[in-house]
């Protein structure tokens, strides 16, 4: 099932619901979800650890340091 049918389930789902209570349990839920997606594990890092984070994600788009996945392999074995 594509996401966008998922979604479109969803909607039929939540319009036939007709309890307000129902309602504002499922809005509840969806907003605590996406609360917890916001922040993660990036909150829960110190800033040293962001700063790896970064500087990891930068050196990971330059393409002259990124290497084929045989000579990492060739490294990490025994």
């Amino acid at each position: 099932m594509s996401t966008a049918e998922l979604r479109e389930q969803l909607h039929v789902l939540v319009d036939a619901i007709s309890s307000r209570e129902r309602l504002e349990r499922i809005h509840e839920l969806l907003t605590e979800l996406t609360d917890e997606a916001a922040t993660g594990v990036w909150a829960s890092l110190n800033e040293a650890q962001r700063e790896r984070v970064l500087k990891a994600n930068a050196h990971s788009m330059d393409l002259d340091s990124l290497r084929s996945s045989d000579e990492v392999l060739k490294r990490r074995r025994p």
